[in-house]
């Protein structure tokens, strides 16, 4: 059984995430490292997998497609690489470009993206002191 400390961001609205646009032009290091202290608050209220599960939900990921840009490569691999560099590289899956096929797009997709969950875990992220980013 695992000890999971109390959530303290209750009833916030995923609306709150609308307003981030995760690339290096538009963050400071300040607010990478706001983003992060977030995302490690909701990493302890759900768990990495649940956390992944709810930013793929349907009537949710309008909200998060600043946290996942995907307009460039160059925007694209600077969110995996600050997923990644916050112990958070499970959420860097969501960022990851789903390889295009031509009638089972949304199967291919969503296996790609259980793999991922089963192989990542529900693990603690890396504790890091200072600014990320």
């Amino acid at each position: 059984m695992t000890f999971r400390p109390p959530c303290t961001l209750f009833r916030i609205s995923f609306q709150v995430f609308d307003c981030i646009r995760l690339t290096k032009k538009e963050t400071t290091s300040l607010s990478r490292f706001f983003l992060k202290n977030l995302l490690f608050e909701l990493f302890k209220c759900f768990g990495l997998i649940k956390l992944i599960r709810r930013l793929n939900e349907p009537t949710l990921t309008v909200y998060f497609e600043g946290l996942f840009p995907r307009d460039t490569k160059k925007n694209t691999d600077f969110a995996i690489n600050f997923y990644t560099s916050i112990g958070l590289g499970g959420l860097a899956v969501i960022s990851s470009p789903s390889p295009h096929t031509s009638s089972s797009s949304s199967t291919s997709s969503s296996s790609i993206h259980s793999n991922n969950l089963v192989s990542t875990g529900d693990q603690a992220p890396h504790s890091s002191s200072g600014n990320s980013g």
